[in-house]
């Protein structure tokens, strides 16, 4: 790969590999050949290049719900009592529309993979993060 402008010093000192840090859902790596010594108010510093910092994001729960169904091979099949309510709650002005993962949370507890406390606090988690 050749090397731009912008790139900083590299050395071929296996010390100075670059170093990743990760705080807070963040990695930072730093190349440590890139530190050099300065003074700052007559106070020793480093300078240093940040080579790549990214934001490391945690799994949705959107996505641990798709996994478990995937595990545990579940979908969600409309029953009677599923149309029943659908039509009760049209009639009484409420249109309830239900999207994959709501329907697949319904399969789950249905199969009795999670519990329908479970399923309850996965619905929260989901809908908390799909508002955000």
């Amino acid at each position: 790969m050749p090397k731009r402008a912008s790139d900083p010093p590299h050395s071929s000192n296996p010390s100075d590999r670059p170093v990743s840090i990760h705080a807070r859902g963040w990695e930072i790596r730093l190349q440590a050949a890139d530190f050099q010594a300065r003074f700052v108010n007559g106070i020793p510093v480093k300078k240093c290049y940040i080579m790549r910092m990214e934001k490391l994001t945690a799994p949705s729960t959107a996505e641990h719900i798709r996994t478990l169904a995937r595990t545990y091979h579940v979908s969600y099949s409309e029953g009677p009592n599923d149309l029943l309510a659908h039509h009760m709650s049209r009639l009484a002005g409420d249109m309830v529309e239900l999207d994959e993962i709501e329907r697949l949370l319904i399969g789950l507890q249905r199969a009795n993979r999670i519990t329908r406390v479970e399923m309850i606090q996965l619905q929260a988690r989901y809908l908390h993060e799909a508002k955000l």
